[in-house]
């Protein structure tokens, strides 16, 4: 794992927080449940999906690719996906999950600083941190961290 603060300038953080995802106008998708594994229906989180299985679904594609894709060293994408959590009274740890079934890396970008965090495996916490990335290297289903994500605006 590693953690990388102030990961985008901030002009560059500003453009992402403002005036894409921040904006009144942005849309995202309700969902039921937070996971596929065991959390109750009564939680909920909004999604955007930005790229997957190859192609952009988003109006915003260009904009958030022009801005991240500079910082990383890619050999395929597999999914932007922008998640919205909502603020509770106290924080939720949802159901672990495994995203992919084969070894890749994972990129968790905080969008906003609150209460929430990712939890890897049993032990590890990584709070949110406006501005923080999290890579998250050759994960793989048999040895994955397992990850929670909770309370963030996230990419």
């Amino acid at each position: 794992m590693k953690i990388v603060d102030s990961f985008l300038s901030e002009e560059e953080f500003s453009v992402v927080r403002d005036n894409l995802v921040f904006n009144t106008g942005f849309p995202f998708f309700l969902h039921q449940g937070v996971t596929k594994q065991g959390d109750s229906n009564s939680h909920w989180f909004g999604a955007h999906v930005v790229y997957d299985q190859g192609v952009p679904t988003s109006d915003v594609y260009d904009e958030i690719a022009n801005i991240f894709f500079p910082h990383f060293r890619m050999k395929s994408l597999l999914r932007i996906k922008i998640n919205f959590y909502p603020h509770t009274h106290k924080v939720i740890e949802h159901a672990s999950h495994v995203d992919y079934d084969f070894s890749h890396t994972a990129a968790i970008f905080s969008l906003n600083t609150c209460d929430g965090y990712t939890k890897i495996g049993n032990d590890a916490i990584v709070d949110s941190v406006e501005n923080r990335m999290v890579f998250l290297m050759d994960l793989i289903s048999t040895d994955l961290p397992q990850l929670q994500i909770n309370q963030a605006d996230l990419i």
